[in-house]
Formats: structure tokens, C-alpha cells, sequence
């Protein structure tokens, strides 16, 4: 695209006066209809049907017959400088429509902006009303605030009866404060599932639903915690390092139940090392956990496992293919 931008450039800068009058009306007319075919497709990257965004581009760009017959008698009446001041109108036109394109593009790679292929219902719960916010704090039980812990949620919501989720993570701050911004529409009923997990204390979760309105700040008290290591065999026995692990459910012999959500587990997968091994310092003994380990390429198995005494390793055994290099557990 920018090549042809660039010899239609030259070609019009150039302005050969053994052109006719007809061939030069044909290089202005295409040069016209290429820009404003390119922020016509702008318009329609940013969710607009074809109609719409070819009817919005032509206001914005003006009146194309009257530029076209401008361009033309400048050429042919000696008036090369207005030639040249709409050439850089033009390049000018061009450049915002490439910087619009560019933050589009950073925008989608960022997962955040447009929402032009979601559901009718969704496109405008996400447009209109997605203005609540998560936020909360982490401390030990002593009330000590824990820094750098990991907060995991998923927000769920039914816009128009249909099903919506999504996953987000952050971390506390060096007073145990987290806050996620713009995660949950106020005029709808919306669920918040949230984890936190934070090194040498219990992973915990928590279950919110709310029917409208914004959610009250969130504290979680975390106990101290033991470690264990799991080691992955496999079925003869032997280790299998460079396999990611992601611990997944934890269940106190209370039987409460807590739980990270895949999706939102990402900074919370593990690597087994030259033996096989990952220490996960989130747990008691006697808990029950769920751990997550990626047999093959992008596919996960669920095992169930009871943690052992402190100095006992929890095994596994599984049909694994390793995905990766071993990594510092």
C-alpha cells in the first residue's frame, strides 16, 4: 500500500505538462478514490457497516468532484502551487488515516477498543456500561499487608441472555491494594470470581453476584501457608522435567473450596525441573488439591491430589509430552 501511495505521489508531484487532460482527471480521480477508500475501511474497522462508513468518510473528506476539478485546473492554468497545497492536504489526510489504523491495530493486540464482532448485546454493554471497577486489599492474618500477590478473577455476565466472561490479572501494590478498572457493567446483573494467590500463604478465592451496582472493596485475610513439591512421572516411573503445571482448586478439609480460573491462571504456571519437580507454596497439609498439567501442546489433564507431610512428595502419573525448557520452579 505505501509503495503505490508512493508512485502515485511522485506521479502527481511531478505534474508532466505533455499529460492530457484526460489522463491526468484519471490519476486524480484514482488517487482520490484510494484515500477515501482507505478511511472508508477505517470506519469500517471501527465497527461501522460499509454503508455507514463510506457515507461518514465522503463527509469527512469533503467534496471529491470539486477537489478533482480544482486539481485539474491548476495543472493546466499554471497554478502549480495549489497543485502542491492540496498534494499536502492530502499527504496530511493520509498520515492521520495511517496513525488511526496503527492505534487500531495496537489497540486489538491489546484486547481493548473495538468489540465490532461481539453480539448486538454485548457490543453495547461493552460500549456503554462496562464502568465498574474490582478492587480490595490483601493482608496476612495478623493483618500485615502482603505485597505483590497475585489477583486472578473472571467476570461473567448475561447480556441479552447470552453468556460473557472474561478473565483478568493484577497484582497488589506495596500496601496490599489491588484495583481492576472498568470490568463490570453497573446497569446488569454480573458475577466476579476472584483468586488470590500470594507466595508462602493459602491460595483463597471468593464468589461474588451482584444484581446492579458497583462491588464494595474486598478483603482477603491470608494464613500462613506450608510447601510441597509435586513431582510428574511418567508411566514407568520416571520424571518428566520441562512440564507446566498451573495449580487449579484447593479444598480445606472444611471442605470450603477455592478456585483459580484457568484463563486467568497464566502468571501462576509452573515448570517442572531436571527432576520433575515444582514447589507450590499455596497449600496446608491435608488440603486437597486440583492441579493442571499441559499433556501436549495447549491441552490440559486435571489431577487430584492430597498434600502430603512437608518432607513427602506428591506424584503423578500421566502420558506427558514435554512443551517447554526447564524453568526455575
Amino acid at each position: 500500500m505505501m509503495r503505490r501511495f508512493i508512485r502515485a505521489v511522485s506521479k502527481y508531484v511531478q505534474v508532466p505538462t505533455s499529460q492530457t487532460s484526460r489522463h491526468f482527471a484519471q490519476e486524480i480521480d484514482e488517487e482520490l478514490a484510494f484515500h477515501l477508500e482507505q478511511r472508508t475501511q477505517d470506519y469500517v474497522q471501527r465497527g461501522m457497516s460499509e454503508q455507514e462508513a463510506r457515507h461518514r468518510a465522503l463527509q469527512k473528506f469533503g467534496d471529491v468532484p470539486e477537489i478533482a476539478r480544482q486539481c485539474h485546473d491548476a495543472s493546466f492554468t499554471g497554478l502549480a502551487w495549489i497543485h502542491r497545497l492540496h498534494l499536502a492536504a492530502t499527504a496530511a489526510l493520509s498520515v492521520c488515516v495511517l496513525l488511526l489504523l496503527t492505534q487500531w491495530v495496537f489497540q486489538r493486540k491489546q484486547g481493548i477498543g473495538t468489540h465490532a464482532n461481539l453480539p448486538p448485546a454485548v457490543q453495547s454493554l461493552m460500549n456503554e456500561d462496562w464502568t465498574g471497577d474490582v478492587h480490595g486489599h490483601v493482608v496476612s492474618e495478623s493483618g500485615k499487608v502482603i505485597a505483590n500477590a497475585k489477583v486472578l478473577m473472571a467476570v461473567k455476565t448475561w447480556p441479552g441472555g447470552s453468556f460473557f466472561q472474561r478473565a483478568y490479572a493484577t497484582k497488589t501494590g506495596p500496601e496490599g491494594k489491588f484495583q481492576v478498572n472498568n470490568v463490570c457493567p453497573v446497569n446488569d446483573l454480573y458475577e466476579v470470581q476472584i483468586a488470590v494467590v500470594a507466595e508462602n500463604f493459602e491460595m483463597q478465592s471468593s464468589y461474588h453476584s451482584i444484581g446492579s451496582g458497583t462491588l464494595d472493596a474486598l478483603t482477603f485475610q491470608l494464613p500462613a501457608s506450608e510447601s510441597f513439591r509435586l513431582q510428574v512421572e511418567d508411566a514407568s516411573g520416571r520424571p518428566i522435567p520441562g512440564v507446566q503445571v498451573m495449580p487449579h482448586q484447593r479444598v480445606e478439609e472444611s471442605g470450603e473450596q477455592h478456585v483459580v480460573y484457568f484463563d486467568s491462571g497464566e502468571s501462576i504456571v509452573r515448570v517442572t525441573d531436571e527432576k520433575g519437580q515444582v514447589a507450590f507454596p499455596y497449600f496446608r497439609e491435608g488440603d486437597g488439591v486440583t492441579v493442571l498439567v499441559e499433556t501436549t501442546q495447549g491441552n490440559w489433564e486435571a489431577f487430584e491430589i492430597r498434600v502430603p507431610e512437608s518432607d513427602e512428595v506428591a506424584a503423578i502419573r500421566t502420558e506427558v509430552i514435554p512443551v517447554s525448557l526447564p524453568q526455575n520452579s
